[in-house]
């Protein structure tokens, strides 16, 4: 057998391992670590796994109960929740890396990271859209606690309707790093329950990879250059 034809078998087995299904996603890297271990073709994407899913412990007591609320809501009726769960996660774990970058505080950051894709699956029940419904919701379970001001920049920064702010851009670098690396590869194909709708869903990765919008603070950009050097590299060698 070629290299190459080596290399495809390996990637093929890769995608068969990380099509899970959504309600069946692991919701950290460890557990993910631990399902790929030994899967052909694995160990150059653990690797860059363990570089990317940053930690995303909760600062304090307000934000772990934040969290707890999010995590309720989003698993409140929906199969599919551990792979928007894990997506909420990486994101956290992103704004809290890039807090002081932004100048805002790592409870902020985190609180934001949390609250913003609470109404996602909440808008395939409703309609609603999930900006809409995230902002109302983080107004609600934020009054009492953090001044007006700061739940006007979180709410807008989730419904994206809100001035142009250091929370609308610290959200939109750490969302956006999710979408392309080991985790944007991970988020795509995970989704799907076989491996030939998971290697369909490379294409998703690869649209990404096309149309990644510019980031905000340099030290993203730089995370994302070295992200968007593993998605490429990962779809030359599956194709």
């Amino acid at each position: 057998m070629s290299n190459d034809n080596a290399t495809a078998r390996g990637e093929t087995s890769l995608i068969a391992k990380l099509a899970v299904g959504a309600a069946q996603s692991p919701v950290t890297v460890e557990a993910w670590v631990t399902l790929l271990a030994d899967t052909e073709g694995a160990p150059e994407f653990i690797d860059a796994l363990w570089g990317e899913w940053l930690p995303a412990e909760p600062p304090n007591a307000f934000s772990a109960e934040i969290a707890a609320r999010c995590r309720e809501q989003i698993a409140a009726w929906h199969s599919g929740w551990p792979h928007l769960w894990a997506h909420v996660q990486r994101v956290a774990g992103y704004a809290l890396w890039l807090a002081d970058d932004a100048g805002i505080t790592r409870e902020y950051a985190y609180v934001l990271a949390m609250l913003h894709d609470v109404g996602k699956l909440e808008e395939f029940r409703t309609g609603e859209k999930h900006g809409a419904f995230g902002a109302r919701f983080a107004a609600q379970r934020l009054a009492g606690e953090y001044d007006p001001a700061t739940i006007t920049m979180i709410s807008g920064a989730i419904a994206k309707t809100g001035p142009d702010s250091a929370y609308a851009r610290l959200l939109h670098d750490a969302d956006k790093l999710d979408k392309i690396g080991a985790t944007g590869i991970l988020r795509r194909v995970s989704l799907h329950r076989d491996p030939i709708n998971g290697r369909s869903a490379l294409g998703e990765v690869a649209a990404s990879l096309r149309s990644f919008p510019p980031i905000f603070y340099p030290r993203a950009e730089t995370f994302a250059m070295h992200k968007r050097t593993f998605s490429a590299a990962f779809l030359r060698s599956a194709e």
